[in-house]
């Protein structure tokens, strides 16, 4: 009963360490999109060396919106190509085995009793 107990603990502690990091993956994956637009826009406001105006902005935002989905697509995009790739391998090495040998096959047996194989 203990080692079931330790073993729970150590799986409670590996599940709370789980659940910070997809806590910390998903306020990253949030806020990039906000980050990626104020680091554009002032990089653009640095080089430029001019203020933003209005006529600057509202299109870069609405630009960096309609990038979003694109975006956010592209981990998940990724892994299907990764498992694509990884699964047509597995196939190719299964067409490229050698063929098996035809199994026998047991005579067909007429008999009266109604049984096709008898074991002796």
């Amino acid at each position: 009963l203990s080692k079931v107990t330790t073993t729970r603990a150590d799986e409670l502690r590996l599940l709370q360490k789980l659940s910070v990091m997809q806590a910390l993956v998903n306020a990253i994956s949030s806020s990039i999109p906000f980050v990626m637009t104020l680091a554009t826009l002032g990089t653009y406001s640095a080089v430029a060396q001019q203020p933003l105006t209005l006529q600057v902005v509202f299109p870069a935002i609405a630009l960096f919106n309609i990038l979003r989905a694109p975006v956010a697509d592209l981990p998940n995009a990724v892994t299907s190509l990764l498992t694509a790739r990884l699964s047509l391998r597995r196939l190719q090495d299964f067409m490229l085995l050698d063929e098996l040998p035809p199994r026998p096959v047991l005579p067909k047996v007429d008999s009266q009793d109604g049984v096709a194989v008898r074991l002796r």
